[in-house]
Formats: structure tokens, C-alpha cells, sequence
């Protein structure tokens, strides 16, 4: 219940529902998320680079795809992703 959770966090209940609808108009919608299969994650690239090493790729509205390896730290994949977003 909202007034239960507001009442924990010491905030009245209209600032959950406040909060509630900027989310919602600030939102655009879930990104698809496609989980690769481990067969499929071992397989090489068609540039020859091997997959073996778990990473995320992002696909920016359809421009730009990056695919980021685990061994890169996280503050410069995030640097590397912002960059990207405001192409």
C-alpha cells in the first residue's frame, strides 16, 4: 500500500504518487533485452574477435551498437554509452 510505504520513508503519500507520474511521463518505454544463449556467446564474431567473455551490447535508436566486455571498467563503459546517446 502506498500510505504504508509512504509512512516507513516518513513522506506523505502524495509525493509517491507525484513521483509515480514524472516516471511515467519522463519514460519512453523498456528497452528489449535479448539474452544470447551460451553456444551462441562462445561463437566468433564475423570480424573474427572471439565472444568467450561476457559483455552487454546496446543498440542506440537503431544508429549505433556497442558491445561492452565485462573486463571494462564501469565508468568507462558509462563515459562510452553517454558519448554515444547524445550522437
Amino acid at each position: 500500500m502506498v500510505s504504508e510505504v509512504a509512512r516507513r520513508a516518513d513522506i506523505c503519500p502524495e509525493q509517491i504518487y507525484r513521483w509515480r507520474q514524472e516516471l511515467r511521463a519522463a519514460a519512453s518505454g523498456f528497452a528489449q533485452v535479448l539474452i544470447t544463449p551460451p553456444e551462441m556467446a562462445a561463437a566468433p564474431a564475423a570480424d573474427g574477435a572471439a565472444f568467450g567473455e561476457p559483455a552487454i551490447e546496446i543498440e542506440l535508436a537503431g544508429k549505433v551498437r556497442v558491445r561492452i566486455p565485462s573486463s571494462v571498467p564501469a565508468e568507462l563503459a558509462a563515459a562510452v554509452v553517454g558519448v554515444l546517446a547524445r550522437r
